[in-house]
């Protein structure tokens, strides 16, 4: 190889190297809140998963907590913050201390859940042998879910309940829930529901869960939140 052909090789070289740094990220940017909004430095994943769970992920259901009953008299989510829009909660192989007993849910305003006698209206129609059986409520404690919910090992429920924009101030803050599972009888279940607060329209900031009669045994409940 001729002097002149090396030095063009390594002149080549070089302007590769030059232009291959040039590409890469100037610096590994921590910020939770992306807020250099940077074309050239990179981000970490630290940071990543932050914004993407603090953003709800693009209109997608976002984690926030998980809690466990045992033998619990409620499990209450106080979590609802204005960082989010909607609300879900999935409940998971929910067992009660008594067999049977009724799954109901409460809200909670300014830190206080309402347990008034007259404070809840709510429908449900549950699918049971082959059939739907309509029923409601317009003066309760609280939201009901499911009824007769089996308390033996082998009898459980599950449910997916929705609360939307409880952080607005003008509008009833309805709830609507499916639940299914196994009741006291041994007999697959499916109950939908709906009901609201009727005693003001104020932003609620918790959401509470409860058997009628007894504690709950057993099961899982996970709140999630999305942003739009």
């Amino acid at each position: 190889m001729t002097l002149k052909l090396k030095m063009a090789t390594l002149l080549g070289a070089l302007m590769f190297v030059a232009v291959g740094f040039d590409q890469l990220p100037h610096q590994l940017l921590d910020e939770d809140d992306m807020v250099s909004d940077s074309a050239t430095d990179a981000a970490s994943q630290q940071s990543i998963k932050k914004y993407v769970d603090d953003n709800g992920g693009s209109g997608q259901w976002t984690k926030i907590e998980t809690k466990t009953a045992s033998s619990s008299a409620t499990i209450d989510f106080t979590t609802l913050s204005g960082t989010y829009r909607d609300f879900k909660v999935i409940g998971s192989a929910v067992i009660p201390v008594e067999d049977p007993d009724n799954l109901l849910c409460r809200i909670s305003i300014a830190s206080s859940f309402k347990a008034g006698s007259t404070d809840y209206e709510w429908q449900t129609a549950e699918l049971d042998s082959g059939a739907w059986v309509l029923t409601e409520d317009l003066s309760d404690t609280g939201i009901k879910l499911m009824d007769s919910v089996g308390g033996r090992v082998e009898e459980s429920m599950s449910f997916e309940l929705v609360l939307p924009h409880p952080a607005g101030t003008v509008l009833w803050k309805t709830i609507r829930t499916k639940a299914w599972g196994v009741d006291s009888t041994g007999s697959p279940t499916l109950t939908e529901s709906t009901g609201y607060y009727d005693q003001a329209e104020s932003a609620v900031d918790g959401i509470q869960f409860l058997f009628s009669t007894g504690n709950i045994e057993s099961g899982t409940f996970s709140l999630y939140g999305r942003m739009n």
